[in-house]
Parts: structure tokens; C-alpha cells; sequence
């Protein structure tokens, strides 16, 4: 089998771009299948292919005529081996839904909503079993956390849709845990979180997005291309007050307006927070986006909360902007911080340092996780690069010795001018940042038009857009080259109103569009979209 490997650094695109075809709710075989799969899950086609529906039965054949019930299919009670595939057709599914399937790293079992058509869990799910890929499924109106991994390795989450979960209770419910979109704790090994659209859960500020824990004990885990907004709670909340942390490769999400649900409004919290009240180690934020409109609202980043010290932590090429102060990074022992761009209304970026007691294990930067036939993820973050701090930048002493003092580097960060930053005096606080810049903006506020462009590696039809309009055009142009072209049939979608009408579609008429920015909260200064290419043949059917 051909393994193909899609590195991190300098990923941009998928250099073969796949084509989602229209189809009816039948069995994809054939040519239909081959184009269902990207090239690196073309394994996948020729897979056991299994079906449920709402009226399904736990006595049917499991066949498109004759679909199982999604909940014994989830509880194991059919016949499925490992690399089973099992569509899931369209309507809503309620009951108890604990999933508890045994796949393998070589052959994970993948429960993927049908293409062309909707499929929505009005119940929490439950993971309990073995490299099991939950794909595609809207999970929405639960009263308790949307998706529990209570224990088992490999789990993938993958463009799933989960909103409007931990709702507020009805007479005669009951809600037997905290109500997160997503609650993965600290289990197992190879744990994925990729494209998922996580928005408007909970009622309090103890319901977050993504509410996670990890572990040295267990491989890094992978936060990549999620979309986390208007949570009650913090967007990213990894987090733990006993656990000592570690572990945790964060790239490509796009986190804004935390807190600000519309139905449960207030001060803003914090868009992604990655620390507890012990030491934390091992992570990795890479090409990561955040956004808030309040200049109230808690500091926008959070690397390290209370706990420390804090190692071989590294922040690269994110755009963090909002807050009180655009990112915090408290008692790091060692970090780097390079090729960021920063901005806050009134504060910008705050690091507090402590010596390590113990030179940490360091990690690396990590390759893109492959899609290939065996499922088995690195299970470390291992890759090209050295590891993040070298001897002689942390001043490390021969064996496991502490290093002298902390080993911060900031390199190559761009500050956009709020009136009140002074890098100078930054500078001499961290003894850092000579590579560092200020940049003018108007008025204190960033200016121009910054976009931020993701393309889905399950489903490289569909790209995740950030526009920061900071000069509050109605209609922005954005460059699209290598993802659109001439003919294209495309439509974008505001993530605020998933399920409804698009704000733009058509046929393109190059690599640009022209995006109108208006009619949604945020706009015309911010908005998150997904765009799909061949816009009438995806997998949103209302």
C-alpha cells in the first residue's frame, strides 16, 4: 500500500484537490466511492459498507434496503469488523447512543453521515470502544456534553457539527454530566479532533467548546481545523486542576466570540486556554486564528493558567486578536514564540516566567498526521525539526539539571500599534524579541484585510475562511488561487447560520471572489465561512 505523507510546515493546500460528486442515498461504490475518499483513504472504498436509519431495526440486514438502528450498531450488537464503514442516512436519531465498536490502528471503523444528506444525533454520544472515526454527523439539543470520550484510543472526530448542546432542561430531565460540545479526557492514545463546528453549547461559563485533558502517559493530542465559537464557556478549554498536563498540537482552528452565546450572554471568556494549576509541557500552537469584539472580554489566549513551570511550549504563526490582552503565557520555563501577528484594544501580550525544577522530555514539531491505510497517527510529536530549545538557548546544564534561567525566545512577532504597547520595554522584560516589530494600524485598531485559509484534509472540497475586515468594507476580495478556478461551481456559508442560506455562490470566474460582509453579528469586521467547491454537490442538504 502507498503511504503519503502531507507534512506541517508549508502545508497550504492539498496539492490533489478532490471533487465531492452528487449522490442519491445509495450505496457509494465504484467511481462514485473512489471520488468520496481523498487519495490518502482510497482504502476506505473498498471497505465493508454497512447502512442505518432513523426506522431502522436492530434485526435488519444492515443494508441500504434494510438498515440497522443506529444504537445497536453503535453498542457493538452487529456484525462489524474492524475497517467497516457504516453510513449514517439522513433524519434525527435519539435514545442512547454509546459507541463501544472495536477497530484497529490498521483498520479504524468509520460511522460517516450518507453524502448528499443530513444526519442529526438528538442524544449524546458516548465513545468507549477503539479507533472509531465519528464523521460528518450533526449532533444538536442534547442535554449533556454532545460527545463523552470516557475511555479507548484512536478516536477521530472529524467535521462534525455540534451545537445548541447542554441545553436548558425541560420538566421531568435530567443532566447527568457538564455540558461541553466536546469532553475528551485524559485516555487512551491517538486522539484527533479534526474540522469540527462547534458553536452555542451550554447555558453556564462552566460549558466549554472543547473541554480536554491529556497526559504524558498517553501520544499528543491533535486539535486541527476546528471552528469553536459562542460557547457559554471558553471555546478551548484543556484544562485540569489535579492532572499534570501534557501533550496538547493545536493548528489551523479558528476560535472567536467566546462566551457570547446569544441566549446566554456574558463577559467575554477566554477563546482557547491550554493550562491548569499544575506544570504544563509539550505543546504546540501552530497557525491558529482567535477573534473578539469585546475589549472587555478575558485575556484572548491562555498558555498556562496558574499552574508551572511551564516547558517546551512553541507559538508559530498564529493571528491572535482580541482580548485584553491577545495572549498570556504564564510562568513559562522555556518557549518560543516566533512569526506570530498580535493585537489587543488595550493590552497586547503578557509573559511571567519560572525556573524549571527538572529539564522536560522536549517535543518536537510534528508532520501533518497522514492519510494513509494505517491509521496510526505519530504517536508522539516527532518530525524533522530539533527539538524546540536547543542546549545552548536554555542554558541547560550537563544531564537532567534545570536550566539556569528560563529560555524564552521571541523571534520575527508583529505587534499592530493599539497606542499603548511599548516593545521597547517589552524587550528588556523578556530579554527577547529583537526580531520583533510594530506595525501602524488606524486608530489603534488593525486596518486592512487579513484572511485566513484552511483546506480540509478529509474533504479537500471544503475550505475553512477567516476574514478579518478590519476596514469594514461590505464587500471584500478575497484570493482564492489554488482552490478555485475558472468554472468552479463554489458556495460559502457563514458558520453563524450553517444550515442556511449561502451568502455567496455561483460559478467562479477565476481565483477570486467577491465575499459580501454584511448581515451577520460580527460583520462587516469579522466572519468565519465555509466555502465548498462544486457548491451543489456537498454534503449540506437542508
Amino acid at each position: 500500500m502507498r503511504h503519503q505523507a502531507f507534512p506541517l510546515v508549508g502545508m497550504g493546500l492539498w496539492a490533489a484537490l478532490v471533487s465531492l460528486p452528487l449522490f442519491a442515498a445509495a450505496a457509494p461504490d465504484g467511481k462514485q466511492a473512489s471520488r468520496l475518499w481523498p487519495e490518502g483513504l482510497s482504502w476506505a472504498k473498498d471497505a465493508s459498507q454497512f447502512f442505518v436509519a432513523p426506522a431502522g431495526k436492530p434485526d435488519a440486514q444492515g443494508t441500504r434496503e434494510s438498515p440497522w438502528d443506529l444504537a445497536s450498531t453503535l453498542a457493538g450488537k452487529q456484525a462489524l469488523s474492524p475497517g467497516s464503514v457504516i453510513w449514517v442516512g439522513g433524519g434525527t436519531y435519539g435514545g442512547t447512543l454509546a459507541c463501544v465498536l472495536q477497530g484497529t490502528k490498521a483498520q479504524p471503523i468509520i460511522v460517516r453521515c450518507s453524502p448528499g444528506e443530513r444526519a442529526t444525533l438528538q442524544a449524546p454520544v458516548q465513545v468507549a470502544g477503539d479507533y472509531i472515526w465519528l464523521w460528518g454527523l450533526e449532533i444538536a439539543g442534547t442535554t449533556n456534553c454532545a460527545v463523552n470520550l470516557a475511555s479507548g484510543h484512536g478516536t477521530r472526530l472529524i467535521n462534525l457539527v455540534i451545537h445548541d448542546n447542554a441545553r436548558e432542561l425541560k420538566p421531568g430531565e435530567v443532566k447527568s454530566n457538564t455540558g461541553q460540545g466536546i469532553g475528551g479526557w485524559d485516555v487512551g492514545n491517538d486522539h484527533e479532533y479534526y474540522g469540527n463546528i462547534i458553536y452555542r453549547n451550554s447555558t453556564t461559563d462552566q460549558g466549554h467548546g472543547i473541554y480536554s485533558q491529556n497526559t504524558a502517559q498517553h501520544t499528543v493530542k491533535k486539535y486541527i481545523d476546528n471552528i469553536v465559537f459562542e460557547n457559554a464557556g471558553c471555546g478551548f478549554h484543556l484544562y485540569g486542576g489535579v492532572p499534570v498536563l501534557s501533550g496538547f498540537y493545536l493548528e489551523g482552528n479558528i476560535a472567536f466570540a467566546t462566551s457570547l452565546h446569544p441566549k446566554y450572554p456574558r463577559r467575554g471568556q477566554i477563546n482557547l486556554l491550554v493550562g491548569g494549576k499544575k506544570p504544563l509541557s509539550n505543546v504546540v500552537l501552530k497557525d491558529n486564528c482567535t477573534y473578539h469584539p469585546q475589549a472587555e472580554s478575558k485575556r484572548g489566549v491562555d498558555i498556562g493558567y496558574t499552574g508551572g513551570p511551564n516547558t517546551n511550549i512553541l507559538v508559530e504563526g498564529n493571528y491572535f486578536t482580541g482580548g485584553n490582552n491577545a495572549m498570556e503565557i504564564k510562568n513559562a520555563a522555556s518557549a518560543i514564540v516566533r512569526s506570530n501577528t498580535f493585537w489587543a484594544p488595550t493590552g497586547m501580550v503578557l509573559l511571567t516566567t519560572a525556573l524549571p525544577k527538572k529539564q522536560a522530555a522536549p517535543v518536537k514539531s510534528s508532520e501533518m498526521p497522514s492519510l494513509d491505510g494505517s491509521p496510526d497517527v505519530p504517536p508522539k510529536i516527532v518530525a524533522a525539526e530539533p527539538p524546540l530549545l536547543k542546549a545552548k538557548d536554555a542554558a541547560v546544564t550537563p544531564g537532567d539539571a534545570a536550566p539556569a534561567q528560563p529560555a524564552i525566545i521571541f523571534e520575527g512577532n508583529t505587534y499592530i500599534d493599539n497606542g499603548r504597547f511599548n516593545l521597547e520595554q517589552f524587550r528588556r522584560q523578556i530579554n527577547s524579541g529583537q526580531t520583533d516589530k510594530v506595525v501602524a494600524g488606524q486608530d489603534g485598531r488593525p486596518a486592512g484585510l487579513h484572511v485566513f485559509k484552511r483546506v480540509n484534509r478529509y474533504e479537500p472540497q471544503r475550505v475553512h475562511l477567516a476574514v478579518y475586515n478590519w476596514d469594514h468594507q461590505e464587500v471584500v476580495e478575497i484570493d482564492l488561487k489554488g482552490i478555485l478556478k475558472e468554472g468552479d461551481a463554489f458556495r460559502v456559508v457563514n458558520v453563524l447560520d450553517y444550515y442556511g442560506p449561502p451568502v455567496l455562490e455561483g460559478k467562479a470566474k477565476g481565483a477570486q471572489i467577491e465575499l459580501p460582509m454584511k448581515g451577520h453579528r460580527y460583520e462587516p469586521e469579522f466572519g468565519a465561512y465555509v466555502l465548498f467547491r462544486e457548491a451543489t454537490k456537498t454534503d449540506i442538504v437542508k
